[in-house]
């Protein structure tokens, strides 16, 4: 299984890049197919995980391969892809389909959504550097937004012209606002169900959880 492991090192962590900083193709563009690439491919992951039967839960070496367990390992094992299977479905119901929303809308719109805002504060998810992310927020009450992909990063207190997809609040593009007045984001059109905590939950699964599950399961088939 080297080949599915290269190409899943190919699909994450270096085509994106080459999209991103192509020549000809506006940089938004770009990352909105980097990351929608990105989470259709970690989404994936979970449920080829989880349904697969090739897919081996647990190695050869491993201690529950030994005779004595032989009883129990069929119900770990079951236990083990139904988590799975259920962490994709939440990755998919928090993250994967509003970003399909906005591709939708993407597609019909011909434009992205814009606004410029000031940053309130920035951070890096859990294992962050793994994708070069960022989550950023412009008020305290509001949900972050979040930036894949890009060595550079809006810097606090300061004011930047973003485009973004609303529903799955990614930021594909920023740069250094000239204007001093500063709006907040358009809410009737960035509204979204999920709560902060659930949406940092699902990114934190989806981007950071799968891709070594999927890498340690290629190992085992």
């Amino acid at each position: 299984m080297k080949s599915a492991k290269l190409y899943l090192f190919i699909l994450v962590f270096v085509l994106p890049y080459v999209l991103i900083y192509s020549a000809g193709m506006p940089r938004w563009l770009g990352r909105t197919v980097a990351t929608s690439l990105s989470v259709f491919v970690i989404s994936a992951c979970f449920f080829w995980i989880g349904i697969n039967p090739k897919v081996k839960i647990v190695s050869e070496s491993g201690k529950l391969n030994q005779p004595q367990f032989a009883p129990v390992r069929p119900k770990f094992e079951r236990g083990v892809r139904i988590v799975t299977v259920a962490l994709g479905v939440f990755v998919c119901w928090t993250t994967t389909v509003p970003l399909a929303r906005d591709l939708v809308r993407l597609i019909a719109d011909k434009e992205p959504t814009r606004f410029t805002g000031t940053v309130f504060a920035r951070s890096a998810p859990y294992m962050g550097i793994v994708l070069l992310a960022r989550s950023v927020r412009f008020s305290r009450n509001e949900p972050s937004y979040y930036l894949l992909y890009s060595a550079q990063q809006p810097h606090i207190r300061e004011s930047y012209e973003f485009t973004v997809l609303p529903h799955s609040r990614f930021i594909v593009d920023f740069r250094k606002s000239e204007s001093p007045t500063v709006s907040a984001p358009d809410r009737s059109r960035n509204a979204v169900t999920t709560s902060i905590d659930q949406q940092q939950a699902s990114r934190w699964l989806g981007r950071y959880c799968a891709i070594p599950l999927a890498v340690h399961c290629l190992d085992q088939t």
